[in-house]
């Protein structure tokens, strides 16, 4: 039996086995791994505080509803009531940056058109928890129509919401306020005028609905 092909036991191998270079980058691969020194990020990113921001109301989901079932009238339509209407409940979404700031909302006859009386009539609405701009939320206020509190006449009813209200119950700040505009005639259309509301001229008649 020659050397060749002589039988045993099977030699192991050990790094010794290795060339010197091979051993070297080993080594070296090791040191990286489990010597190198390690970085732990142990703090947290700080975002800036949101900045407060006024309200903003989206003009297209505005209604006015009459009570006992009455059809919602959109800004774009004039709001008609009688005396047998009893209230009129006024709605829309609104957006605000809020930062721990509740919302809240107003409707008001004649707001500000006469620069003697800053509102003829007020109506007082719901109040919203705080929220961020990226939330819409529906807000409400309701305007009792008492018997004989108004005369016939075209009147502008403004919604109006704000964070913040004075002892008049108007915006103490009026950057931080929004409102929506109706107008509305009470009685008889043929005999009130569009072109009678505060604010308005005999143009005005012309495309109203």
């Amino acid at each position: 039996m020659t050397s060749m092909s002589a039988s045993g036991p099977g030699r192991s191998w050990t790094i010794a086995d290795f060339p010197l270079l091979a051993r070297l980058s080993l080594h070296a691969w090791v040191v990286l791994l489990f010597g190198a020194p390690s970085c732990l990020v142990t703090s947290t990113t700080a975002y800036p505080e949101p900045v407060p921001s006024p309200p903003f109301i989206d003009a297209n989901t505005a209604l006015a509803t009459p009570a006992q079932g009455g059809t919602p009238v959109p800004l774009t339509k004039l709001l008609r009531v009688t005396d047998n209407t009893d209230r009129i409940t006024f709605s829309a979404d609104v957006r605000a940056e809020d930062n721990g700031r509740p919302l809240s909302a107003r409707v008001f006859v004649n707001y500000q058109t006469d620069p003697d009386q800053k509102y003829l009539y007020l109506g007082v609405g719901e109040t919203v928890p705080p929220d961020t701009f990226d939330n819409p939320r529906s807000i409400s206020a309701s305007l009792p129509m008492l018997p004989g509190f108004l005369p016939d006449g075209c009147y502008q009813v403004a919604f109006v919401v704000s964070h913040r209200w004075d002892s008049a119950d108007i915006p103490a700040d009026q950057t931080d306020s929004a409102l929506v505009v109706w107008w509305m005639i009470k009685g008889d259309p043929s005999v009130v005028a569009v072109a009678s509301c505060p604010g308005m001229t005999a143009a005005a008649d012309a495309g109203v609905q």
